[in-house]
């Protein structure tokens, strides 16, 4: 199916059902045990989950002070924050700013899970749609393909992982192919509002993630220009120019939070810690990299778990002599330097320690190059096979690879192959072969993600994710002590909670 105006509707109308219904699969571990997706024990409960139910709060009074007091007071310091903080800077990380965050105003304190539950998956949601609108701009036309791609990136292993464990750490999925949308708006027509918009709202979202997408648009609009232009720099600095400009108005926009967040990021206690500066990581970070890449393993941050037949996408990628695909194999390479080198990693994390936290730029990659080559993938029958049995055997080298998470998405694979060669493609079948090939990797993502939430893997539902009863425990235990030690001290003017 080519995709034109009058069949978008119903790519999306495509899209939204089957995001629905995999959402459905994947999350009803949590449905079926009555949890919810905040965990109890790392930072989902202790950070972003307290962080939004002050945020709500806070909002309310705003309000409150605006419209029914008529005072425009904005309470920008609260000694109920450690032993007393400036608002803005401590929660800019977890909700200012974000703009889903905002509607937490509609709930009350004891039913925010409701929307932190919700709010999780409309980010996921919102990802596939910016990545498909990415897609049919820069001229995918096999809908089939760009379904199969959104789900790829969607329902990566950073986005299963993350659902428990920091909820803004999705945020970049749907901000990175913002910008880059933004960019070629700018390269192929000239249009620099979406890149100023996506901008500003990367940038007055989390500053954290700011500045890792702006690191990885420079790389971006690097090669980009590069590959379109090649030594027309008259060209290249007019685009260039064009693209700094409207990144820096976009910036601009949002420095009403973004200055005062830069500020406290500049006296972190984070940034002074003593981390390790060897050229290389640890020999187990390599042999262990096959197992990151299929399965729901990770280790330094490095989040990946893609559904295994994008390795045929691969393969077909490093034999493309197209324009687009060299670009995307240079893309490619890049993040595989990057992956192997703890020095990228520091810089990614602002020169604190080494961690991938930035792996979910590889996600993109790996998806658009599936959307890419997906018309391809029925042909070139003994390449890809013979190129499946070397990454399938150079991925057993390690022993920590030999393991069933790992060889049940190789089998995946080797499926996706047959049904993409030898399932025939005649009228009566026509739509018989791709259906069969998202279904594959529909089931290869939920297998990933089994090996993950349920006690025949990680088990991450009894390891963290909390309860709803738990939620409200916990919550207003702090406030409960707090309440009790003031009882007590009446008699004080002034009493500190730390």
């Amino acid at each position: 199916m080519n995709i034109n105006k009058n069949k978008r509707f119903h790519y999306y109308l495509t899209y939204s059902i089957i995001f629905v219904l995999m959402s459905l699969v994947l999350f009803s571990y949590y449905y079926l045990n009555d949890r919810t997706f905040i965990n109890h024990i790392n930072d989902g409960l202790i950070q972003h989950y307290k962080a939004l139910a002050y945020y709500s709060q806070y909002l309310r009074t705003i309000f409150k002070n605006i419209f029914v007091e008529h005072r425009f007071v904005i309470p920008q310091w609260d000694f109920s924050i450690g032993e007393g903080a400036d608002i803005l800077q401590t929660l800019h990380m977890y909700a200012i700013g974000d703009p889903l965050s905002f509607f937490s105003v509609f709930f009350p304190i004891e039913k925010i899970y409701i929307w932190y539950d919700l709010s999780i998956l409309i980010r996921l949601y919102l990802a596939g749609i910016v990545f498909s609108c990415l897609c049919l701009y820069t001229g995918r036309k096999n809908s089939y393909g760009i379904l199969a791609g959104s789900m790829i990136y969607v329902f990566c292993y950073w986005s299963l992982l993350n659902v428990n464990e920091h909820i803004y750490f999705l945020n970049p999925m749907i901000y990175l192919p913002l910008i880059v949308l933004g960019i070629e708006k700018i390269v192929r027509e000239g249009k620099p509002v979406l890149l100023v918009v996506a901008v500003f709202v990367s940038a007055i979202s989390n500053f954290y993630f700011f500045y890792m997408l702006v690191l990885l648009t420079v790389i971006y609009v690097a090669v980009r220009l590069l590959f379109e232009y090649g030594t027309d720099f008259g060209s290249i600095i007019r685009k260039l120019g064009m693209i700094f400009l409207s990144s820096l108005l976009g910036t601009l926009m949002a420095s009403v939070t973004l200055l005062p967040v830069i500020n406290a990021f500049a006296s972190d206690s984070r940034a002074s810690v003593d981390s390790f500066s060897s050229l290389l990581y640890p020999m187990f970070y390599y042999e262990r990299l096959p197992a990151v890449y299929f399965s729901n393993d990770l280790q330094y941050d490095l989040c990946m778990g893609f559904a295994s037949p994008t390795i045929l996408a691969i393969g077909l990628l490093l034999k493309d002599k197209r324009k687009c695909a060299r670009m995307l194999l240079c893309f490619g390479m890049i993040s595989f330097v990057m992956v192997c080198l703890p020095i990228a990693g520091k810089v990614m994390n602002g020169f604190a320690y080494p961690i991938n936290r930035w792996s979910f730029a590889i996600a993109l990659i790996v998806a658009y190059v599936m959307v890419y080559e997906w018309d391809e993938l029925s042909e070139n029958r003994k390449y890809l096979a013979i190129w499946m049995v070397l990454v399938f055997c150079g991925s057993m080298v390690s022993a920590w690879s030999r393991q069933i998470k790992v060889l049940v998405p190789i089998v995946f694979c080797i499926v996706f192959y047959l049904v993409s060669q030898f399932v025939n493609g005649n009228k009566k079948k026509l739509y018989l072969k791709p259906i069969l090939m998202i279904l594959i990797i529909l089931v290869n993502i939920a297998y990933i993600a089994d090996c993950d939430y349920s006690s025949r893997g990680s088990n991450r539902l009894e390891a963290g994710a909390a309860k709803e009863e738990a939620i409200n425990e916990i919550l207003y235990s702090d406030a409960q002590r707090l309440s009790s030690f003031l009882n007590k001290k009446s008699g004080d003017s002034l009493v500190r909670y730390s």
